[in-house]
């Protein structure tokens, strides 16, 4: 795994050694050995400079991050650069919608003090449809950022997107594929 977090991938290489997912060596260093026998590796980095180095991943992630960068079709593009043909990434992320508005800032902010105040821009929120654009446009953004046509001209395609919601009598989260008002997860494939 990379995160541009240091302290996410402290939490990340604890959880993998309390697990036995990773060796006891490797979670006293500051980041899992790209030679170890497990398949499991975590290291702070960033989306770009993976991009630079031509780097690609079997599944990239992007939970709860794209509604907080200045740019997101760069973001996105950049991320889904690192998808490996035949591999997938997920995004998760908030819908623009009043609902959203009333429960992710006012409610998450204000309200329960959830999230520290100022945390969330609705107007950065990102809609489905705003995705799928993005997505669509894939292939024009590699060529402009001279990062090139695939060779094996893979294409780019939101397969899915499905609701996540909280259940205050469940207290918990679970997937609801008809509700995408608040928060939803997204699925793209690389052909």
């Amino acid at each position: 795994g990379v995160d541009a977090s240091e302290e996410a991938i402290e939490v990340a290489i604890r959880h993998g050694k309390d697990t036995g997912l990773i060796p006891e060596e490797e979670a006293n260093s500051d980041e899992t050995s790209a030679n170890s026998e497990y398949k499991l590796r975590y290291q702070f980095g960033y989306a770009e400079t993976l991009a630079d180095q031509k780097l690609e991943f079997d599944v990239v992630t992007a939970l709860d991050i794209i509604e907080h960068v200045p740019d997101q079709t760069h973001f996105l593009c950049t991320c889904l650069s690192l998808v490996k043909p035949g591999g997938a990434m997920f995004v998760c992320t908030m819908n623009r919608t009043s609902l959203s508005y009333a429960l992710a800032v006012v409610g998450a902010e204000y309200v329960f003090r959830f999230v520290p105040t100022g945390t969330h821009d609705w107007n950065k929120f990102v809609t489905p449809d705003e995705l799928r654009s993005m997505v669509n446009h894939y292939e024009d953004y590699e060529v402009l950022n001279s990062l090139g046509p695939s060779e094996d001209e893979a294409a780019m395609v939101l397969e899915d997107v499905t609701g996540i919601k909280y259940d205050p009598f469940k207290l918990r989260w679970g997937l609801d594929p008809n509700d995408t008002e608040v928060n939803y997860i997204a699925h793209i494939s690389k052909n």
